[in-house]
Formats: structure tokens, sequence, C-alpha cells
């Protein structure tokens, strides 16, 4: 008798649970015949904070479009160079080779981007932000490595000028990702220039 009652149990808890999970993924499709408060309450109380599943859970939230960094270098007499996307040479060269060692470049340059980010809503100061982020001083060293091949803009500059590099996190999401249906738009955030060298430091 034990063991059939038991079987019963566990079969009549199965059978509630699933129920439930069933009843919430048709409250989640919107339809309005299962719009109703237990339901809800369901959800809120024992779907959701045990068994909810998403992609996070396993790993990072795959990205909704192209995000990379851009600098611009500069001297106080606002000569400049264009916008350079830090990220071609790497695309380039990951392109090549399904091994590529640009592929960790990539990846160092998403995390920079992150760090970047982040600490840049506590710090919008570019010196404070520099002493704060990582990934700006990862950005900066780096800049001064792009900078070196820079020479139409070198050669032009004073001995002694002070060169300034302008970053430029952008966020250029994919047409047709996500939610929204309206066209993909170019977003930017721009810093405020930071101290690289001076042209006798090269």
């Amino acid at each position: 008798m034990k063991p059939k009652f038991f079987k019963l149990s566990i079969q009549l808890i199965l059978l509630l649970h699933f129920g439930v999970i069933i009843l919430t993924q048709c409250l989640q499709q919107k339809w309005a015949f299962f719009n109703c408060r237990a339901l809800r309450d369901l959800e809120s109380f024992y779907v959701t904070p045990f068994f909810e599943q998403n992609w996070s859970m396993f790993a990072p939230n795959p990205p909704m479009g192209k995000r990379y960094i851009a600098v611009k270098f500069q001297t106080k007499d606002a000569r400049a160079t264009a916008v350079l996307d830090l990220h071609e040479g790497v695309k380039q060269g990951n392109m090549k080779s399904y091994f590529s060692i640009d592929q960790r470049l990539t990846k160092y340059f998403s995390e920079c981007y992150n760090d970047i980010s982040l600490e840049s809503k506590a710090f919008s100061d570019s010196e404070a932000l520099l002493k704060r982020s990582y990934g700006l001083q990862s950005i900066r060293n780096y800049a001064r490595f792009v900078l070196g091949k820079q020479s139409d803009f070198l050669n032009t500059r004073n001995e002694g000028d002070s060169i300034f590099c302008t970053v430029y996190l952008i966020d250029e999401p994919l047409a047709g990702v996500g939610q929204t249906r309206v066209p993909a738009q170019r977003y930017y955030q721009k810093l405020n220039p930071i101290f690289i060298s001076r042209k006798r430091d090269l």
C-alpha cells in the first residue's frame, strides 16, 4: 500500500508542477484567457524564484550588435587625425585564420569596453576615470602603439607638442536584432581627451 501511495504522490506533485509551468507559459504569451491574479502570483512566488532559466545563468547575454573602441589623436591647436577604429586591424587579422591570436585581442577589447563603460558612470572626468579604469589604461597604452604608426600626423607636429587622445565607445546595433523594429542606429560615448605623450617621447 505504501509504495503505491508514494508513487501516486510523486505523480501528483509532478503533474501539478508541470501544469503550473504550462499555465504560466501561457500567461507569458499574453493570452487573455490566462491573465488572472492567481497565475501571476504563482509565477512570481513559485516559478520565477526557483525554476526560471535564461541565458545569463550559463554565459553573458549575447551582444545585440557591434561594440568597438575608436580613438582620435590631436594637439592643443586642434590639429587631429581622423577617428581610427582600434579594432579594424584586429578584425582583419582575425579573419585570416580560425586560430588567430587576434581572437584574444578581440575579447580583450571587449573587456576594456565594458570596464570603461561601467566606471565612466561614476567618474565623468577622464583623468579620474583613467586612475580607476584598467580598461582605459590598457586602451591608452595600445593607443600609443597606434599613434606611433600615424606618420602623416606625427610629421606635421612640432617637437614639443603635447598629444591627446579622445576615446569613443561605439555601439552599433545590428538591424533586426532584439525586440525593437526601429532601424539600427549607431550610438557612441565620447570621453574627454586624455594625455598620451609628446612627439619627442615617441
